[in-house]
């Protein structure tokens, strides 16, 4: 999944988690079967991969968790097809 964000949350109370990652705690929630919520990207398309790291060039420094711009776009078709299977899957689930 593609992930930009610095910040992280707590889940909220009645929370499930149901999807986390080494880099990121607390990826995907659901409460009450009703609400999701994500700190994560499943929107991305091979487009954004692309603009985002020319954008904010100046957030890629190097670390653990921080992809680098030619390591994005050339991943961006296996982000992209993969992201919007699950994300048409939840939605479909709805």
């Amino acid at each position: 999944m593609f992930h930009w964000h610095g910040e992280t949350f707590d889940l909220p109370a009645g929370a499930e988690l149901i999807a986390n990652s080494e880099a990121c705690e607390n990826q995907i929630f659901v409460i009450n079967d009703k609400i999701v919520g994500f700190q994560c990207h499943l929107e991305t398309t091979a487009d954004l991969l692309t603009l985002i790291p020319e954008q904010f060039k100046a957030e890629l420094i190097p670390a653990t968790y921080i992809q680098q711009e030619d390591q994005m776009i050339q991943d961006e078709k296996k982000y992209s097809a993969n992201m919007h299977k699950v994300l048409f899957r939840m939605l479909d689930n709805f």
